[in-house]
């Protein structure tokens, strides 16, 4: 599984940054997969199945934990909706944008 997140200046999942948080790989749904490639601020983003964006860059109510069956991984299928784009590591959200 990939380690770090694709969202540009996020340090998450990076050796220098011990916090830990969960990863999401892009989905599957060509569609989707697109539409959240469009709303990362990164020229040159390659997608592909290692991409991943942390758990940052989704407010905490789009994040499914707990499952009914009580198994499963964490997951989410909205689209991202704080990222960072700016150096100063503040967060913006895309409505903003």
């Amino acid at each position: 599984m990939p380690s770090s997140c694709c969202v540009l200046f996020c340090t998450s999942g990076y050796k220098s940054n011990p916090e830990k948080v969960s990863l999401f790989q892009f989905p599957k749904n060509e569609i989707l997969r697109e539409k959240w490639g469009k709303s990362i601020p990164r020229a040159n983003l390659v997608v592909n199945s290692k991409t991943v964006i942390c758990e940052k860059h989704f407010t905490p109510d789009q994040i499914v934990r707990t499952w009914e069956s009580g198994s499963g991984a964490s997951k989410v299928t909205v689209l991202p909706s704080y990222l960072m784009f700016k150096h100063s590591g503040s967060f913006n959200s895309t409505s903003d944008m």
